[in-house]
């Protein structure tokens, strides 16, 4: 898999963590089914995601595109 769409993934998870969010309300938040968001917390990238669910994801975690894309801070 790329770098980035891996870093993409472990980004959403840690701040998910960060942010104590169930799969039901990240899915929300994103416009994504639970489904789609566990497989994107496996490291899997689903049919679902798209431009506007990244997004979503960066207004929501108030970063820029760029930051969900880079390697996550350990």
């Amino acid at each position: 898999m790329e770098t980035s769409i891996r870093n993409f993934c472990e980004n959403i998870r840690q701040r998910k963590e960060e942010y104590r969010l169930s799969d039901r309300q990240l899915a929300m938040l994103l416009g994504i089914s639970i489904f789609s968001v566990r497989k994107l917390l496996q490291g899997e990238v689903p049919r679902q995601l798209g431009a506007d669910t990244v997004v979503r994801a960066a207004v929501f975690f108030d970063c820029p595109l760029s930051d969900l894309f880079t390697p996550p801070h350990k």
